[in-house]
Formats: C-alpha cells, structure tokens, sequence
C-alpha cells in the first residue's frame, strides 16, 4: 500500500492547513483502492509539492513561462499523486 510519506514528498503533514490535510487524507485513500484494483506496486514519483518545488520541476524540463506552467496544480494543495506502476 502506498503511504501517507510517499505521498507528502518530503513535506510535513503538521506543516500543512488542514484543507490540505484533509486533501492529502482522502488522496491516500483513493490512491490506495486503485493500487489494490491494480493489484501491482505502485510508486510515488510526485505528491504534495511546494510552489519552489513546482517550479523548480517545471525549469528542469526548460519551461518556466509561468503561462505554461500549471499554478493550479493539485499537487499544490495535496489532491494529486503521480505514480510508476510497475
């Protein structure tokens, strides 16, 4: 099963206000029934991100024209999970 960790990236769940606590909990439940339907492993490559992160992840692909960048991501607000299924 995936993990609240995983899916904090590096962040602090006490850190966070708690619309993006209660984001990141219903996340993890959500992420954790298609794992299961899955049946497979499933990696986390991307959660909860800051703003600095979010940017920092869209210059290394060489945008950082703020139009082209998504600044509603849900990552930012803990509502999105990218995965590697394996």
């Amino acid at each position: 099963m995936i993990s609240l960790n995983e899916i904090l990236s590096g962040n602090k769940f006490e850190d966070q206000s708690e619309e993006i606590k209660r984001n990141l909990m219903v996340l993890l439940e959500r992420v954790n029934v298609v794992r299961k339907l899955w049946g497979n492993s499933m990696i986390v490559t991307s959660g909860l991100r800051s703003m600095k992160h979010h940017l920092e992840i869209y210059k290394a692909k060489g945008i950082t024209d703020p139009k082209k960048i998504p600044m509603k991501s849900r990552h930012l607000i803990g509502a999105a999970v990218d995965v590697l299924d394996e």
